[in-house]
């Protein structure tokens, strides 16, 4: 069920799209992605306090995703998927924070934060699954 009580007053983002960009000195804004058989917006989200719910259909499969602050999800990749804890939930971004090691801190707070739109969030994380990265990971890096 998408719209349940624990989004009562979240906002309802249909249809996320890329953030608009600079090209040749023009502002291009990308229209929202559709599934091709089922005709409906890619990427969806409610985003209620500290708190947001991704849906919408992929590879003709329709999928629901709920994140919360303090769960994990991934911000970046490259030949390894990066994931990070999800500090702040808002209408417009999801800010990730992460240890970054490089500054010779090791403590358990953040020392560094990504902020993702909601489109990249969506686009990274609607079939999120700690334990397959946490595989994959452990696979590349033996080739690396």
């Amino acid at each position: 069920m998408i719209h349940d009580g624990k989004f009562l007053g979240g906002k309802v983002l249909k249809g996320l799209t890329w953030k608009p960009r600079k090209v040749r000195g023009k502002t291009v804004v990308s229209p929202p992605e559709k599934d091709p058989v089922t005709g409906q917006y890619r990427y969806n989200a409610i985003v209620g306090k500290d708190k947001i719910r991704l849906w919408g259909y992929k590879d003709d499969q329709q999928f629901i995703r709920d994140f919360e602050v303090g769960d994990q999800a991934e911000y970046d990749s490259y030949n390894l998927h990066y994931i990070g804890t999800i500090v702040k939930i808002t209408t417009k971004c999801v800010t990730i924070g992460f240890l970054d090691h490089t500054r010779g801190r090791y403590g358990s707070v953040f020392t560094k934060t990504k902020r993702l739109d909601l489109y990249s969030f969506a686009w990274r994380n609607y079939d999120f699954d700690a334990a397959k990265i946490a595989a994959k990971n452990h696979e590349t890096s033996m080739c690396i």
